[in-house]
């Protein structure tokens, strides 16, 4: 079958692999060279009253637009921080979402990574 397979780590961003054919009991090659990225943190606060914003679902769209891929679900905790790993330099996108809440994100915003960012303050107007 054709797949498609992407490398997340420490210290890079995560590099997808053009598609590639595989078949079972075979092997392939495959060319890979890493992307330049890192972690990106975010702080979710109420616009209001600065009051940090826990449990909130955060994603973050690479470059072309695909979600950063991450081994677990990432939200942010009591302190309203969370760490997105492995995110691509360039223009990404920052979305958050409720807990069990509709997949469409109540907040986003698109910031010029270049590793050196280091956490993105999300004013979140409260209803």
């Amino acid at each position: 079958g054709r797949y498609r397979a992407v490398l997340v780590g420490p210290g890079h961003g995560a590099t997808w692999i053009d598609p590639f054919e595989l078949e079972v009991g075979r092997t392939a090659n495959l060319e890979v060279a890493l992307t330049p990225g890192g972690p990106l943190g975010v702080h979710a606060i109420a616009a209001e009253t600065e009051a940090a914003l826990s449990g909130l679902v955060v994603t973050v769209l690479d470059p072309e637009g695909r979600e950063v891929p991450q081994q677990d679900k990432v939200s942010t905790g009591p302190d309203g921080r969370a760490m997105i790993h492995s995110v691509p330099h360039g223009r990404v996108t920052i979305r958050l979402r409720a807990a069990g809440g509709p997949d469409g994100a109540f907040w986003e915003q698109a910031v010029e990574f270049d590793g050196a960012l280091g956490e993105v303050e999300c004013p979140i107007p409260v209803r």
